[in-house]
């Protein structure tokens, strides 16, 4: 799926014949906003058109001359609402695009889509800036006039003034080559049904629907309701007068469910024959999970993850990283006592296959561990994509099939081999099951040695000590200052010697402009804005005493879980200056060198502290017991 808030309202030019029409005013009128060739000056309460003078490249505008000026899609809104307050202009704010768009588009598509796409957060973000920047307001209007433009070549971008092309030429496809609408959805019913297993999904009751929709518009107008759902007006009326004999997509009742409180998203569901989504059920089956037999539990999670793969692929972005796909499935399930990673079995290789727009085979593993029942859960699958011209991996369906994992990833062959041996011993075949899996029977295991009865006892033997330290917290660095940094200091990690980690954390997020949180490996050295800073610290500072001495992590605070600093114990300071006499260490050279970076992050330097559970005979050496 690809979803997007905008940071500025947008109107499409196609939607500006019918808001001159009910405005009774002059198309041009409309146009000259978009364009900035004119904007809406109100002085003493009374609007004017104010035509923008340009000479060449320089602009002139008497902003004195007006209490306020109004640009682009605002100057339309301010002057319709002078015109005519009761005329509704329904202004696109977000966009947001089902599996069901995705799956319409063949590989050369989708790739045009991402562009375009990513085009479009790029330019989103520019409006942001230049706001932040208090850039003037001429400025800031071509970028939202841009914006629009932006949201145009996605809609339907062969037929833009000037469309957008792909970087060998050819002009990009959009979703209107796939007969679907920003504003209306799907411009053909039979394009509507979303494919899963060659079959349209059944169930879908335009009666049932209509009766939900006037639930949901209530004592609303219709353009009103319109308006607040961002779907067309005439759709909306036909949706609720059950004339819509295609099935609407999960997007269109996504928008409407978010416009009320009188009808929930899985009830609108229910009625076009869609599967509910986990929504408020989720914490009750967690709840379920952890008190089921083990056989439901293994053949829970495993549905629990086909349920999860549908629902994200195919993939709006490119698949950088499996972290990604193993942080999502962790917000939406996961028993209490679960361990889970996705692993990757071998390399990307080529796939063949009739019937399929997929050119490369990806092979994971999910597992699963669980030490509470003491079982251990694998799940193999083989992610189905291309690459694009970028070369980015984008990933469009999977497979489950373990005929096609025993063809395409020769890894895989023994333990499915072995598997399926052992299955078959017991009476059952693994491959009349969707996924090939094993479980660990670790309780003989751990009971014959005792590990988990020695696991806690050890674990209940560490002693929490509290440790003295000089550096700064990180909780208040905001995304924004985190990135100038990493673009700042772009030499110590990306140089041929820097972390593989580290490289891939700057590539995903600063080059590629990757969500932050989305490459923090849970498992990794470098989990935490923190413990990327220290990095920094540790490989660029002129000597070796930061890389031995300064740490970034997160620790378990009294009063705030999980506080990320960037630390250097006191303790072991003072260590170091016995172990390096003279001028061996400098303790004002070396504070200075924290400072300069905390100050470059704008944080407070000096006296922290943090908590480690450490080993009792090590505590009183770490720090202050608790």
């Amino acid at each position: 799926m690809f979803s997007i808030k905008l940071n500025s309202p947008v109107l499409l030019r196609k939607q500006l014949p019918v808001i001159a029409k009910a405005l009774h005013v002059d198309e041009k009128v409309l146009e000259d906003f978009m364009t900035v060739s004119a904007f809406y000056g109100v002085k003493d309460g009374k609007g004017t058109i104010v035509p923008i003078k340009k000479t060449d490249t320089i602009v002139y505008i008497d902003y004195k001359a007006y209490d306020s000026c109004y640009f682009v899609v605002d100057a339309i809104l301010q002057y319709a609402k002078d015109i005519d307050a009761s005329v509704t202009i329904p202004v696109i704010t977000e966009i947001e695009l089902g599996t069901d768009v995705f799956k319409k588009f063949s590989p050369v598509q989708l790739s045009d889509i991402m562009l375009l796409t990513r085009r479009l957060k790029d330019g989103n973000e520019r409006v942001t800036k230049l706001a932040e920047l208090n850039a003037p307001d001429i400025l800031l209007a071509n970028e939202r006039a841009l914006l629009c433009k932006k949201v145009e070549s996605l809609d339907d971008n062969e037929h833009t003034p000037k469309p957008d092309r792909n970087i060998d030429g050819h002009v990009c496809a959009s979703l209107h080559d796939i007969g679907y609408s920003i504003l209306d959805g799907w411009l053909n019913k039979n394009d509507s049904a979303f494919e899963s297993d060659g079959k349209n999904n059944s169930g879908y009751d335009p009666d049932k629907l209509a009766a939900l929709v006037k639930k949901a518009i209530g004592t609303r107008t219709q353009e009103q309701f319109s308006q607040t759902s961002h779907l067309g007006r005439v759709y909306v009326n036909r949706l609720a007068n059950g004339k819509t004999q295609s099935q609407p997509t999960e997007v269109t009742l996504k928008k409407i469910a978010k416009a009320t409180d009188a009808v929930t998203e899985n009830e609108l569901r229910q009625a076009c024959g869609y599967e509910p989504l986990p929504g408020e059920d989720v914490v009750e089956s967690k709840k379920r999970i952890e008190t089921v037999d083990d056989c439901t539990w293994i053949r829970e999670n495993v549905n629990y993850f086909l349920e999860f793969l549908k629902a994200q692929i195919p993939m709006a972005l490119p698949l950088y990283n499996l972290v990604i796909l193993e942080n999502q499935y962790m917000s939406i399930h996961k028993d209490g006592y679960d361990l889970f990673g996705i692993h990757r079995c071998s390399v990307p290789v080529e796939y063949s296959e009739d019937g399929t727009v997929a050119n490369v085979f990806y092979p994971v593993t999910f597992e699963w561990t669980n030490y509470r029942r003491s079982i251990h859960l694998t799940a193999a699958v083989g992610l189905l994509g291309h690459y694009s011209k970028d070369n980015d991996l984008y990933i469009t369906d999977y497979t489950t099939d373990v005929d096609t994992l025993y063809k395409y990833a020769p890894a895989l062959r023994k333990p499915i081999d072995k598997l399926s041996e052992n299955f078959k011993s017991s009476g059952v075949d693994i491959k009349d099951f969707p996924v090939f899996y094993y479980t660990i029977d670790m309780k003989k295991a751990f009971s014959a040695k005792n590990i988990i009865t020695k696991m806690e006892k050890f674990l209940r033997s560490l002693v929490k000590v509290r440790v003295d330290a000089l550096g700064f917290y990180t909780d208040t660095l905001s995304d924004e200052t985190f990135i100038k940094f990493l673009k700042n200091h772009e030499k110590v990690m990306t140089n041929e010697y820097a972390d593989s980690d580290v490289k891939d954390f700057y590539e995903n997020v600063v080059v590629r402009h990757g969500d932050i949180e989305d490459f923090f490996a849970e498992n990794s050295d470098y989990n935490s804005k923190a413990a990327i800073v220290a990095y920094v610290i540790q490989n660029e500072a002129s000597d070796d005493t930061p890389r031995r001495l300064v740490d970034g992590f997160t620790f378990d605070d009294d009063d705030k879980k999980e506080r990320p600093c960037v630390a250097a114990s006191k303790r072991e300071i003072e260590t170091w200056q016995k172990e390096h006499p003279g001028n061996g260490f400098d303790l004002k050279v070396f504070s200075d060198t924290l400072k300069k970076y905390a100050d470059e992050l704008g944080l407070a330097f000096g006296d922290i502290y943090y908590y480690l559970d450490v080993e009792d005979d090590k505590a009183d050496e770490m720090g202050v017991r608790v």
